[in-house]
């Protein structure tokens, strides 16, 4: 279209050339206007989430913090359903920490190193809570056990130091700096969180269910725009609870009270699910939808003015106030291709002067070459084409 602005004709009506200025400066402006809110929009667009499901190779047992006003004790078993053998996994207990500045100050949790593989089989853990105060009496007690789970995975990178250093590291809120936790992490914080009690003429098993989930989100790099995507995984759980009422385990602890049992299996025949986020728009989406707005643009360019001077009638120059401009432009040179035709008198009159016919019809033609030239044919390219063949010739 700029190109088609330095060619403008000598002859167009002011009108006109003022209109179709007008048109050049509002449509550049309406691209660059569309290019911008592209730009924004991908830069700020919310990837799509694709899932898929996995049979894992190794599932990690996740950890699992308990709280509680009163000062309590866990005790940890394994059983391999498969081998149909039970183990001890006290060594999997964080023992109970007093924390002052807490409002539940008893802090304990079962934090496992211990991934369940194919050749393991299935697994069922129990951790059965005893509370240790000689002063507590599940008859007058009024309040509850929080617990919360955490899935412990591996990120292998960490997406927001500048240089994409590799770390590796517990994946737990817990455990990481707050002022690094995003939007999603605190989430975690509640996602996975129960209230165990204790009724007074029974005794409660929790059976409890977990889900692996692989969140693979992208890094907000350079590349990424371009559509060369890199991920860092972020695992995370879900779970869910039933609650069954059931004697008393059978156990070692002689000075603390039964409180509950947490109950759940871990197999890796269960599925993983993998969310993975898209980017659909990107550079080259982008340059695609850009080069579409702008064929549209040349497209009602070239219906308003035409293509040039090849075919120089666009619906701009039929309407009546540019078409009576031109009708006026181009009205001298209609007059002088008419009195090129011989009339009727100059057939008839043979002692008209020869050499005076020659050169007025001479002029007709010269006239005539000129309306093609500026209102017709463009013909700039021919000295270019002249003096490539002269160079051919002289070589």
């Amino acid at each position: 279209m700029l190109n088609l602005l330095g060619k403008i004709y000598k002859n167009e009506p002011k009108s006109l050339l003022i209109f179709r200025l007008l048109v050049i400066v509002a449509s550049i402006g309406l691209f660059i206007a569309i290019l911008i809110v592209l730009s924004i929009e991908m830069h700020n667009e919310n990837p799509n989430i694709s899932t898929a499901f996995a049979t894992p190779n190794r599932l990690p047992l996740p950890n699992i913090y308990f709280s509680y006003e009163r000062n309590f004790t866990i005790e940890c078993s394994l059983e391999n359903i498969s081998e149909q053998s039970v183990n001890d996994c006290s060594n999997f207990i964080s023992k109970t920490i007093y924390v002052a500045s807490q409002p539940i100050p008893y802090q304990g949790a079962f934090l496992p190193n211990y991934d369940v593989t194919p050749r393991t089989g299935i697994i069922m853990i129990d951790l059965d809570i005893f509370i240790m105060d000689p002063a507590y009496n599940k008859s007058n007690q009024n309040s509850s056990m929080p617990m919360v789970a955490f899935d412990k995975g591996k990120i292998f990178l960490n997406y927001k130091d500048i240089s994409l250093l590799l770390y590796e590291f517990e994946y737990d809120p817990y455990f990481r700096d707050p002022s690094i936790l995003t939007p999603f992490d605190e989430s975690l914080l509640l996602k996975n969180m129960y209230l165990l009690s204790q009724p007074t003429s029974e005794n409660n098993v929790y059976y409890w269910r977990f889900t692996r989930i692989i969140k693979y989100n992208i890094i907000p790099d350079f590349l990424s725009y371009f559509g060369k995507i890199r991920y860092f995984q972020q695992p995370y759980i879900e779970s869910n609870m039933q609650t069954v009422s059931l004697p008393p385990p059978t156990t070692n602890q002689t000075n603390g009270t039964f409180y509950a049992t947490l109950r759940f299996p871990v197999t890796t025949n269960t599925y993983v699910k993998e969310e993975k986020e898209q980017k659909s728009k990107t550079v080259l989406s982008l340059l695609g939808i850009l080069g579409g707005i702008w064929s549209a643009i040349i497209g009602f360019y070239v219906f308003l003015f035409g293509l040039g001077l090849i075919s120089p009638w666009g619906f701009a120059q039929k309407l009546k106030p540019f078409r009576n401009q031109y009708e006026k432009n181009l009205l001298p040179f209609t007059m002088d291709s008419q009195s090129d035709e011989l009339d009727t008198e100059e057939k008839s009159d043979i002692k008209e002067d020869g050499n005076a016919l020659i050169l007025k019809r001479l002029d007709n033609l010269e006239k005539s070459l000129q309306f093609y030239k500026e209102y017709v044919l463009d013909t700039s390219f021919l000295p270019s084409v002249k003096k490539d063949t002269s160079l051919t010739i002289e070589k």
